[in-house]
């Protein structure tokens, strides 16, 4: 398996920024789309709220996680 992990934010966003901390603290690699910036992603993606974490198996979308869950995406990573 092939994961990786991409977060969508924005350097407004609080719960971004928690995240964020949260996943360098825990040494969890993981990949920043700016969601001011990254247009195009979030519309393929459909974003609509922030924090917005995708897993990847190689080129595909595994699991989908929205919102500020260190746990859920931490054992989604494990799992998946």
């Amino acid at each position: 398996m092939n994961k990786k992990l991409v977060v969508v934010s924005a350097a407004w966003c609080s719960q971004c920024k928690v995240l964020k901390d949260q996943l360098t603290r825990n040494n969890i690699p993981y990949f920043v789309k700016d969601a001011d910036t990254d247009f195009e992603y979030c519309q393929e993606n459909g974003v609509k709220s922030l924090p917005t974490s995708f897993i990847y198996d190689g080129d595909e979308i595994v699991k989908v996680v929205v919102g500020n869950k260190y746990q859920e995406i931490k054992e989604a990573l494990e799992s998946v």
